[in-house]
């Protein structure tokens, strides 16, 4: 038998029914906090001592830190002479290997 998994959406319906907990005013206060952050073109906004991740017109997280440009994603596939990679040079040999096994 697979394990049971429980969905965000199920974790918020039972916060708002089971606790009571008003959702909407919850959301209303995250967009009043963040709108003039997202007006101003950021992708981060400070929220409650965290940060709110802006991304295509939607809060899409609260994280409790600001991510740093270690955290983004490389999107460098690498080039014909694997230009990605930073460091030591290959050694001669290494290079003569890499071209012989295309």
């Amino acid at each position: 038998m697979k394990p049971l998994h429980v969905s965000d959406h199920s974790i918020v319906r039972y916060l708002e029914r089971c606790y009571g907990m008003n959702i909407a005013a919850v959301e209303a206060e995250i967009l009043s906090i963040v709108q003039p952050y997202h007006d101003a073109g950021a992708i981060y906004a400070p929220i409650g001592g965290m940060w709110a991740a802006i991304k295509n017109n939607t809060v899409v997280t609260i994280r409790q830190t600001k991510p740093g440009d270690e955290s983004k994603m490389k999107h460098d596939t690498g080039g014909a002479n694997k230009t990605h990679l930073r460091g030591k040079p290959l050694h001669w040999k290494a290079k003569q290997r890499h071209r012989n096994h295309r």
